[in-house]
């Protein structure tokens, strides 16, 4: 019984402090802490029947566990530039009004000129919803961006991200343990597509999903609810439950398509390959040839900043599929 007991010390102890480590790596004392829970650990299991440190040990890990589910997400910290703004939209009649639509003018990641803009769209102009998918780090991680199309009233990009303050940077093992929030950002495409594609460098595919204009219309209205209730309600990012890829599975599956469970799912980069078997997209050709129409990289590192990038980096697949 000891033994056992020994066994989940060092188990629970090594798991608070990876957390301690990570959750206080925005501060500085990451280190401190982490050396605390493993220093409580060490003694705990090391001074044989040590059943005062044992009862020490167990209530300190009830007090962690109490304040860190009072941890509540902020909608009010100093946030990167880029992700100050949580869009929001409202709906009258056929028209959406979508307020802080990113649009910014990158030059680098740090040399940027800031606009954020109202934006109007008429629903009955409604008609493309496309998927992006931006590999930085990898075949199996991808940013997954979702972009209404309005014809001639131009693209509406969605694109689910951490909200990073200033100055923080990105981890991925930081993302499990309620240190970033979640933010969606209303973009324009020449500003989320072309700063991965021509500042990040990354490697980006664009695909045409298929599906019904009122399932379109469903989709879009489930993002701009969501929006609004992200701006009033601010929620925890998580690396694996609450992401850009899952948060996407849930208004797809709050729109009435059913997507059953599948690793395209948590591994985001293989995303397009998962719906390409459901049927939802290219499922008249082979995925490697769909895939290989998606790339825009080349294309929009070309068209850079011209106006019509959206209208461009579409050209060679809209042929194609006339």
């Amino acid at each position: 019984m000891w033994l056992l007991l020994q066994f989940a010390v060092v188990l629970v102890g090594a798991f608070h402090a990876v957390a301690s480590f990570f959750f206080f790596s925005r501060g500085r004392f990451a280190a401190v802490w982490a050396a605390s829970w493993t220093t409580a650990t060490l003694l705990t299991v090391l001074v044989p029947e040590n059943t005062f440190g044992m009862v020490c040990f167990w209530v300190a890990v009830l007090l962690w566990n109490v304040w860190w589910m009072s941890l509540r997400p902020a909608g009010d910290r100093d946030w990167a530039p880029d992700v100050a703004r949580q869009c929001t939209g409202t709906l009258a009649g056929e028209v959406l009004t979508m307020h802080d639509v990113r649009n910014f003018a990158w030059r680098s990641d740090e040399d940027f000129t800031e606009r954020w803009e109202t934006r109007s769209y008429d629903l009955g102009q409604l008609a493309t919803l496309d998927l992006f998918a931006s590999y930085w780090m990898g075949p199996s991680i991808a940013h997954l961006i979702v972009s209404f199309g309005f014809g001639a009233q131009g693209q509406l990009a969605f694109s689910i991200e951490i909200r990073r303050e200033r100055g923080e940077s990105w981890s991925n093992w930081a993302g499990f343990f309620k240190v970033y929030e979640l933010v969606t950002v209303a973009a324009d495409e020449r500003d989320v597509v072309r700063v991965r594609t021509g500042v990040r460098g990354e490697d980006v595919y664009r695909y045409r999903i298929e599906t019904s204009p009122q399932f379109l219309r469903r989709l879009l209205t489930a993002y701009v609810d969501d929006c609004n209730d992200l701006a009033r309600r601010p929620r925890f990012y998580h690396t694996l439950s609450t992401n850009c890829t899952t948060q996407i599975v849930r208004l797809v599956r709050a729109s009435g398509q059913r997507l059953p469970f599948g690793w395209g799912m948590i591994a985001s980069g293989h995303a397009a390959a998962y719906l390409h078997r459901k049927g939802i997209l290219g499922a008249r050709l082979p995925f490697a040839r769909v895939r290989a129409d998606a790339a825009i990289s080349a294309r929009a590192r070309a068209v850079d900043d011209d106006p019509e990038f959206s209208l461009r980096i579409r050209e060679s697949l809209e042929a194609q599929t006339q």
